[in-house]
């Protein structure tokens, strides 16, 4: 092969190489400086708004019913302090205390929800949250599995939720959801 058919080179420019550089070097600057503003803007207002949706959450207390979307919740009973929670074959032992929640959700829509532990959480005085623990939620429902289950429209289930909070806790309230997706709804069992 000779050189003769290879294509002709393109002159190299030191000055377009330059100004590539530094419309390059100025876009990621930017770009830097937004992404660090977003996330601190998020920082900074993140927590303030997600208080404030909170702060709008429909709030009942024990065996008041309380909606949210097509389920309607109702918390009979908060017991805490229990340290083991005996099943039929098993035994579970807190790593804190168990806190066992006995409550009741009932499908008004008229589409099948699925109601799981996994989605509730337990609010403690100090601010952290809690998720259910779904193995001492089995052992403490016995030989009937209640969470996480179908409900058809129209159709209720009442079970026992159960959250491990340390030894020194306290539950202020408890968030309730037909879904992880949903908005929620707030019980305070005291």
């Amino acid at each position: 092969m000779s050189s003769d058919h290879a294509p002709p080179l393109i002159p190299f420019s030191s000055q377009g190489a330059k100004l590539a550089l530094i419309v390059g070097l100025a876009a990621a600057v930017v770009s830097a400086c937004c992404c660090l503003g977003a996330g601190l803007a998020a920082i900074t207002w993140g927590h303030d708004l997600y208080r404030a949706a909170l702060d709008r959450l429909p709030t009942a207390g024990l065996n008041q019913p309380v909606r949210d979307e097509r389920t309607s919740f109702t918390v009979h009973a908060l017991r805490c302090g229990i340290l083991t929670i005996d099943g039929y074959l098993a035994s579970q032992s807190a790593t804190g205390q168990f806190c066992v929640v006995e409550l009741s959700a009932s499908n008004l829509g008229t589409r099948r929800v699925t109601i799981s532990d996994a989605a509730q959480r337990a609010v403690l005085a100090s601010g952290r949250v809690c998720t259910a623990d779904t193995m001492a939620g089995v052992l403490a429902n016995g030989e009937r599995p209640v969470f996480p289950t179908e409900l058809r429209p129209g159709r209720s289930v009442t079970g026992l939720i159960v959250f491990d909070i340390p030894h020194d806790a306290e539950i202020r309230r408890l968030e309730l959801h037909e879904s992880p997706s949903s908005g929620g709804v707030r019980v305070t069992p005291r």
